[in-house]
């Protein structure tokens, strides 16, 4: 998981193109043929797409951290999309969608705008033009150096085009409804004609394993930064200052997200306890455990250990 660091930060690298269900699985597969795909002269034919869309789709790579900083492959991809040994080599379980969901909005260093989106945007209602006016807010106050202000509206739209199902079936309206894997998820609704709501909810079609893998990676962070075995629940619940928080990233409810939680504690009960001290929730990590494996959750979803 990353943190936002003021100085390093990215708009507009998509190209205006939102992230499509085979853009991923195909980019994977062609950069193990050849890591120099997306400079190749060849990439649009062997791609499939045009050629600022092949820029796009390593952007997006990047983004989801399927793609290192040094444009190398991740762990986390070969264990999702390899064609031979991966978990979900087609992208058809939701599960790995929202994992990716999750990867994307952790990552402020290549989307900072989903970063601050998911975790620090607070407008249950809203359209594009107020969205823009408070990520212009936001920039300002952490002194990050500010992109044009048609970098920000393409950002804007694209996050809302990437979520939400279009009622709109205009000159790419039936393409984003049927290619957007975001929108499955349900995090944002169209409401009217240029109005979108992003309210909590309930995530039943949220994986444990996924929520589990989140959760692990908070609980981690906040340890290695702080040195101590305990993590207040609110570290969880709410964006705190540069870190994620995973109720905030899956727009979950409060109360949605501590089922979730005693739950996986139910099914984990070594490596961690849910404590009430003095009013204060905490988790604390069990007798001997010095960090929580986020693999472990993933492989148990995928190994089907983890139906609730």
């Amino acid at each position: 998981m990353i943190k936002l660091n003021e100085k390093d930060c990215a708009f507009g690298r998509h190209e205006t193109f939102q992230l499509r269900f085979s853009w991923l699985p195909k980019g994977y597969q062609e950069f193990c043929k050849d890591n120099s795909v997306f400079e190749s002269s060849e990439a649009t034919v062997r791609l499939g797409v045009g050629k600022n869309m092949v820029s796009s789709i390593k952007y997006w790579m990047k983004a989801t951290q399927l793609l290192t900083e040094k444009s190398e492959l991740s762990d986390l991809s070969h264990y999702i999309f390899d064609e031979n040994n991966g978990v979900d080599p087609y992208l058809e379980d939701e599960a790995t969608i929202w994992l990716l969901h999750w990867l994307l909005c952790t990552n402020p260093k290549q989307a900072t705008t989903w970063f601050w989106f998911f975790n620090r945007y607070i407008a249950a209602d809203f359209d594009t033009e107020s969205m823009q006016s408070a990520l212009d807010d936001f920039i300002h106050e952490e002194k990050i150096k500010a992109p044009s202000s048609t970098t920000l509206r393409n950002d804007c739209s694209v996050l809302t085009r990437m979520y939400a199902i279009s009622d709109e079936l205009g000159k790419n309206g039936l393409d984003d409804v049927l290619d957007s894997p975001m929108a499955l998820l349900e995090l944002i609704s169209k409401v009217g004609n240029k109005r979108f709501s992003a309210e909590l909810g309930e995530r039943n079609d949220l994986s444990l394993g996924v929520f589990g893998f989140a959760v692990a990676q908070c609980v981690n962070s906040y340890i290695e930064d702080n040195d101590r075995g305990t993590i207040p629940m609110k570290n969880l619940i709410y964006s705190q200052g540069d870190s994620a928080a995973v109720a905030s990233v899956f727009r979950m409810t409060e109360t949605d997200f501590m089922t979730k939680l005693e739950k996986l504690q139910s099914k984990f009960p070594e490596l961690f306890e849910i404590r009430e001290t003095a009013g204060i929730s905490q988790i604390y990590l069990g007798q001997g455990v010095k960090r929580i494996e986020p693999m472990a959750f993933l492989q148990a979803h995928y190994q089907g250990e983890l139906v609730v």
